[in-house]
């Protein structure tokens, strides 16, 4: 009612967001599709972490620029 009856209803923002009750989350949890996709994240999670440990950490342990660690050669037609 307020989205119909508010002066900035064409931007459609929810006014009041309320949280979820502990048994509605329990019950999603619960699903077989929501376990798959908590798996998923996870792994991607963890990548991620390992990607930026490697790319960020140094030889001695710290954390800071590596530099370049790639290097490309052009290749010119011939």
């Amino acid at each position: 009612m307020l989205f119909i009856s508010g002066n900035k209803s064409h931007l459609r923002r929810t006014s009041q967001k309320v949280d979820p009750l502990p048994e509605t989350i329990a019950e999603i949890q619960k699903s077989h599709i929501w376990k798959m996709e908590n798996e998923l994240y996870e792994y991607a999670l963890e990548q991620f972490h390992y990607a930026k440990k490697r790319s960020l950490t140094t030889k001695d342990g710290g954390v800071g620029d590596k530099n370049q660690q790639f290097m490309y050669e052009k290749i010119r037609p011939k």
